[in-house]
This record gives C-alpha cells, structure tokens and sequence, in this order.
C-alpha cells in the first residue's frame, strides 16, 4: 500500500482512536501519499506523524477541522507537500514555525483557513513573508483586527508598517496623565 486515503469517510473524533494502527502501517508499509481529507478531523493522535514515515512524500488533511498544525517527524526527507487548506487554523506559533523550518523544502497549502492578522500573530506574519514554501499564498486570506478580510500577501507587504503599529504606545498614557494633571491644576486655582 503506497497510498492509503480515507476522504471523506467521516473520520471525525474517532480517528483519535486510530494511533497504534498507524504506528503498525508506518513500520510495515511504504506509504508515499497519505489522504485524510474532508473527514472532520479536529485532532490527530498525539505523535501521530512522529512514526517515521520514510518514503512519505504528500500528506492531504485539506476540509477538515483542525486548528493546529501537524507535528511531523523531521526524518522525513522527501515529504514535499502539506495540504491543510480549508481548515479551521487562525496561526502557527513559535512551535509550528520552528516545526516547519526543520521540515526542510516542504511546500505548504493553507487557504481556507480563518487565519488572523493581528498583532499576537506578527511572528506567524513575519515567518510567512520570509518563507516560499507556502504555495498558495496569493489565495490566502485573513481577518484583521478590525474585523475585515484581506490577503494575507498584502498585509505581508506592508509589515513593517503593521509590526509598528503593533509596538505598545506607552506615550499615550504619559500624555493623558499630564493632560490630566493640567486640569486638575486649573480646576483647582479657579477654586
């Protein structure tokens, strides 16, 4: 078996319960392509990609529901494709990022996902604008904190922008506490 694919089987919560039969066919078997899609998947078993899956090249858990990403096993040489798209991801965090980058020359395809423009996500954005390996990346979209959906390229393209606007303004409380020592200073000399 080179390709094992459950789409839309309806895999759902239950697919937690499938770990050790995984961790049997990463040993016995040669798979290259693995196709989980469209099962309402919001979970993997914990380690799941951890088994060394040697020859596996793709792996497809595009229309599901996860909101993390996969934490593969970076022995993996020739994985080439990760489809997450049309999940229910917001960012990767630091993990995630530092996850990727130890995949090597993995390509990625992430629309679809609610993904969030704002400030707590700046490290996410900054790692998208540096990396090529997100293949999509013209079709992916965001919501800004102002609650309004744009390409993710185009707030990539003015980041440093968004990074200052993202800097806590620490001079606006200053400015208010003078503000009001002035006029509680005046009220008090009118009286």
């Amino acid at each position: 078996m080179q390709t094992p694919k459950a789409s839309g089987s309806l895999l759902g919560q239950g697919f937690v319960n499938t770990a050790n039969a995984w961790s049997s066919l990463s040993e016995s078997l040669r798979i290259r392509d693995i196709n989980l899609s469209s099962n309402r998947i919001t979970t993997l078993p914990k380690g799941f990609f951890m088994y060394k899956f040697d020859q596996l090249s793709s792996h497809n858990m595009s229309h599901n529901n996860l909101t993390v990403f996969l934490q593969f096993n970076s022995s993996i040489k020739i994985l080439n494709l990760i489809d997450l798209t049309f999940n229910s991801i917001t960012r990767f965090v630091d993990n995630d990022i530092d996850q990727i980058e130890k995949l090597g020359e993995v390509d990625l395809l992430l629309k679809g996902n609610p993904f969030q423009c704002v400030c707590k996500t700046l490290q996410f954005l900054k790692c998208l604008g540096k990396s090529e390996r997100v293949r999509d990346i013209l079709d992916v979209t965001c919501v800004t904190d102002t609650a309004s959906r744009t390409f993710m390229i185009e707030v990539i393209s003015y980041l440093k922008t968004f990074e200052i606007s993202c800097k806590p303004k620490f001079w606006l409380p200053f400015a208010v506490s003078i503000t009001s020592i002035n006029i509680f200073g005046m009220i008090s000399i009118i009286y």
